[in-house]
């Protein structure tokens, strides 16, 4: 290592959270701001524990979203609120538009909306739970990245279009073109069986098969 009196030392950017001392509301937000990283946790339990294509193609395309997000704020570069920079806070050197977070958790609920609604059909009751929580989360983290004021509206908005239409852009493809056409074919291939990958069908495609 260099001199260490020539390198400049930062925070990790993607866990690192302030919040206002003293403030109860900032710091539950601040702890909500990392609900994206919980939900990395259960993608790879669950690819690694179920291996269903379904949740693996979900979770590629949670993954496309990041690097669009990443594409996205090299092209804008516009940057995030300087406010409060001038108080001695700290606040990432990447840009701000749009809000990675709040695309993220658009992406992440739309899609999670549109399976709930269009291909799960086995409990009413847990289907609304679970729509409920997946868009209070949304919510409250696009909240949270504004208060805490890591991101202005329009960077928040604009990560909530874009990950809510690209969601909804590989669904479509996920479920109408891949799935019908290429998981029984997948399933079949001597590297799919040697990890055991599965096609799970479906609440409404099993209601299906046995019309």
């Amino acid at each position: 290592m260099a001199n260490n009196e020539s390198i400049e030392w930062v925070p990790f950017s993607l866990t690192y959270v302030e919040y206002p001392k003293d403030d109860i509301l900032g710091k539950f937000l601040a702890f909500v701001s990392l609900t994206p990283f919980g939900v990395i946790a259960a993608f790879v339990a669950l690819c690694v524990i179920n291996r269903d294509l379904q949740t693996i193609f979900f979770f590629v395309g949670q993954l496309s979203n990041e690097t669009m997000n990443v594409v996205l704020k090299n092209i804008i570069k516009e940057k995030r609120p300087t406010e409060l920079i001038l108080i001695g806070a700290r606040r990432p050197k990447t840009y701000g538009m749009p809000s990675q977070h709040t695309q993220f958790m658009a992406f992440f609920t739309i899609y999670c909306c549109l399976f709930l609604i269009l291909k799960y059909k086995k409990s009413k009751w847990l289907r609304l739970i679970a729509l409920f929580i997946s868009i209070s989360a949304l919510l409250t983290v696009t909240y949270s990245r504004i208060y805490l004021v890591y991101h202005t509206w329009l960077q928040c908005v604009v990560g909530l279009l874009v990950g809510s239409i690209y969601a909804s852009f590989w669904f479509c493809i996920v479920n109408y073109w891949i799935e019908p056409n290429y998981f029984d074919l997948i399933v079949k291939w001597k590297p799919s069986k040697l990890i055991e990958l599965q096609n799970k069908p479906s609440e409404s495609e099993l209601s299906k098969k046995k019309r």
